[in-house]
């Protein structure tokens, strides 16, 4: 009888050790300081702090003892001081931009590597194979795609607007039947260096377009762009700035432009590849801000193409707008783009669309399907690597 009852009190101690708690800390004014979920003694779960006024300094997860998982700073007034990565209290990354998202490749890495980026309620809770059911299911599905804020990443916007990235795109649609139009960018974005709050990096393009007929096909005109980026948080977002020339380099013919003219609708954004011109100066910025489940990006750039065979003279303004919903491995996004050619307003081309896009271990698949003008429909397909 006596071991019988030595064993059920060594159970129910056992229990009530593992039995997630939350403790305070408080100011002498009482204001709380730090609230922390223990589990036997030890921070295990959701950690936030405070400053005296009562606003939040710090948020986020401990995993037996040691900060792991995403990190967020701030200052007294609310705003967003610094963001931080820890695996084991070690710091795998760090930014003071606070629109900025962890690379997923971390987050990921910090996330296989245990429970840090769950609160200690899922971790004590973890399904069995005696507890698993549809709701164990459902709520990892709807972890895996809402779990962690949209990124600024549309398929007909500016593509500087914060990830180190290498892409490529492939677009069709606005050949009359039985012809076939596409267009083809391959492009990247790279930071280089890195002063305080200012990011300086490099953005390349290299576009092609081709038109094919029932007998032949033509090829368009191959344009390279080379430019210079900036970025740095503003207004509780992030502005990434582009200036930069843009260059023909083969098939730079009347025919070759039209070609390039024509499928410029697949991505109005860089109807100035199009433009008849020795050289296009390209410059702007973008404006971009993420939530929880939101993002939002607005670009104004103007472009300016001059030389040619006619020595002549053609800005472009660039204005666009995009809000996307979802998490950061799935966001659907509905895009405004719109290119006016500030010399003849008649020759402008604004688009409506609808896009879709997935991220898997750090690679993004995308799908646009856009609407410009009263008739035309095209499609444009993406995939891009972050580096």
């Amino acid at each position: 009888m006596t071991k019988v009852l030595m064993v059920s009190l060594v159970v129910i101690l056992g229990g009530c050790a593992k039995a997630p708690s939350t403790h305070e800390v408080a100011y002498p004014n009482g204001t709380v300081r730090w609230r922390q979920t223990l589990v036997g003694g030890v921070p295990h779960g959701k950690s936030e702090t405070f400053h005296p006024n009562g606003l939040l300094r710090s948020s986020g997860v401990y995993h037996r003892g040691s900060r792991r998982g995403h990190f967020v700073f701030f200052s007294e007034d609310g705003v967003i001081e610094k963001q931080v990565l820890y695996l084991d209290d070690e710091i795998l990354w760090e930014t003071a931009d606070q629109n900025e998202r962890p690379p997923a490749q971390l987050a990921r890495f910090i996330r296989n590597h245990g429970e840090g980026s769950r609160d200690v309620t899922e971790v004590e809770s973890e399904p069995t194979a005696s507890t698993v059911s549809l709701s164990n299911v459902l709520g990892a599905a709807r972890r895996g795609l809402t779990e962690g804020s949209p990124s600024s990443q549309f398929a007909g916007l500016e593509r500087v607007t914060g990830r180190n990235l290498l892409g490529f795109s492939a677009g069709a649609g606005g050949a009359s039947t039985g012809n076939s139009l596409t267009r083809l960018s391959l492009y990247g974005n790279y930071e280089i260096r890195s002063l305080r709050d200012n990011r300086i990096g490099l953005y390349a393009d290299f576009a092609t377009s081709r038109l094919a007929t029932m007998e032949t096909s033509y090829e368009g005109r191959r344009s390279l762009e080379l430019s210079m980026t900036h970025r740095r948080p503003v207004l509780r977002g992030a502005i990434s700035s582009r200036l930069g020339l843009l260059v023909p380099i083969g098939n730079d013919t009347q025919h070759g432009a039209a070609i390039a003219a024509a499928s410029s609708i697949q991505r109005p954004t860089d109807s100035v590849a199009a433009m008849p011109s020795t050289v296009a100066l390209r410059g702007g910025s973008s404006w971009s801000k993420s939530g929880e489940f939101w993002v939002v990006q607005g670009d104004a750039y103007l472009d300016i193409a001059a030389g040619g065979a006619q020595n002549s003279f053609h800005p472009l303004g660039r204005i666009n707008a995009a809000i996307g919903l979802g998490g950061e491995d799935l966001m659907v996004g509905f895009e405004s783009v719109n290119t006016l050619r500030l010399d003849d307003s008649a020759d402008s081309v604004r688009s409506l669309g609808v896009s879709v896009l997935m991220r898997f271990s750090g690679v993004a698949v995308s799908l646009l399907m856009a609407r410009t003008g009263a008739s035309l429909t095209s499609f444009t397909g993406g995939i891009s690597h972050e580096i």
